[in-house]
């Protein structure tokens, strides 16, 4: 059985991207067609061209990250949040969905997160993100 590595949108900026490669078999890296919130589009060209190296490598499975099939997704998990009181963060949303979506019976998907900073970080990201969207 292999493992996976599952990565949000902004993964690719921290070092828990490439220390992956060493950890997983392979990682899988969402790839949106433009870029989203403070994303350029420099930036995504740059991540899009690395991901297709390490795809040649034998190392990264790009996937197409589509927003609205990300969001009808999405859209049960955050009625239910909302009903609940609590957010969802979609960085992690990225991730989980990623897992769900690779895991089989030969392969298991694995969400990274960066370590406990990165989880203290999530209410600062969310407002983060919020302001990228309304903007």
């Amino acid at each position: 059985m292999e493992t996976w590595a599952t990565f949000s949108i902004v993964d690719h900026r921290q070092p828990i991207y490439r220390q992956a490669l060493a950890l997983f078999d392979r990682i899988v890296v969402p790839l949106p067609s433009h870029p989203i919130g403070n994303q350029t589009e420099e930036e995504l060209e740059q991540l899009h061209a690395e991901v297709q190296s390490l795809e040649r490598e034998g190392a990264a499975v790009p996937f197409e990250s589509k927003s609205s099939e990300f969001e009808a997704w999405r859209s049960p998990f955050l009625a239910e949040a909302v009903s609940a009181g609590m957010n969802r963060d979609i960085f992690e949303d990225t991730r989980l969905r990623l897992a769900e979506k690779f895991t089989t019976t030969d392969l298991q998907a694995i969400p990274v997160y960066g370590g406990v900073q990165e989880r203290e970080t999530i209410p600062r990201r969310i407002d983060e993100s919020r302001r990228s969207i309304d903007d």
